[in-house]
């Protein structure tokens, strides 16, 4: 028989263990890199709307701008995420950057609209630990968790506009009008973090109409790794 000072130390452990179990986890979060420009990306674009009503998914849709000198100019293309495509394309090992991708989690990409090897990429992937976000006023209440161990991490604020219904004039997909949601309209540092609790007060530095919600990332400064996520 055990002593009794063993079996508390046991229950104690057990009990910290479910305590851990118990902590809520964070979304997957798929990152579809797009372009109104571009005619293959339309049904990436539907399948991000259907995977954004899933709610382990946290659905973000990036819109890049190298597609813009080729007859129409995507509105919600931005620089920024053109680098954010290229340093994914670089920390997973692609020669190049490419439309429609999507990033699961920040390691695995696939084609946008290959909706097997997206079910796929989800099934494998590991769901992130919850940052709460909360607004409050014209501000953002953010909540870290303390993570079990250390990690060298960038945090970053993405505003997002629900959706837009787009007819577009010229280039690939002229007289169509597009369907898009979860777009992207603003991305914001808000510096690093090392998996320590934290309380986060944050002024967007973007705050229009058409911003209808925001989003938290913590992803591993190295690999791109998704460590945490709210919205």
């Amino acid at each position: 028989m055990k002593p009794f000072s063993a079996l508390i130390v046991g229950a104690m452990v057990a009990l910290a263990g479910s305590t851990e179990a118990a902590a809520p986890a964070g979304p997957i979060v798929v990152e579809l890199f797009t372009s109104q420009g571009c005619n293959s990306c339309p049904p990436a674009d539907a399948l991000l709307g259907e995977l954004n009503r899933r709610p382990e998914v946290l659905a973000l849709a990036l819109h890049v701008t190298y597609w813009n000198d080729l007859g129409w100019k995507d509105p919600f293309s931005q620089v920024a995420f053109d680098q954010r495509q290229n340093r994914y394309a670089q920390q997973i090992g692609r020669a190049s950057a490419y439309t429609p991708q999507m990033v699961v989690n920040g390691t695995q990409d696939v084609v946008g609209s290959q909706r097997d090897a997206v079910n796929r990429a989800l099934d494998k992937a590991v769901r992130s630990v919850a940052i709460i976000v909360h607004k409050n006023g014209e501000l953002l209440d953010v909540t870290l968790p303390a993570l079990d161990r250390r990690c060298d991490c960038v945090l970053t604020l993405f505003g997002v506009q629900a959706g837009a219904s787009t007819r577009v004039g010229r280039g690939e997909n002229s007289g169509r009008t597009l369907e898009e949601f979860r777009i992207v309209r603003s991305m914001q540092s808000l510096g690093s973090w090392r998996g320590e609790e934290r309380e986060l007060r944050v002024k967007p530095a973007h705050m229009t109409a058409d911003i209808t919600g925001y989003a938290v990332l913590a992803q591993e400064r190295i690999t791109g790794r998704m460590v945490a996520a709210g919205q």
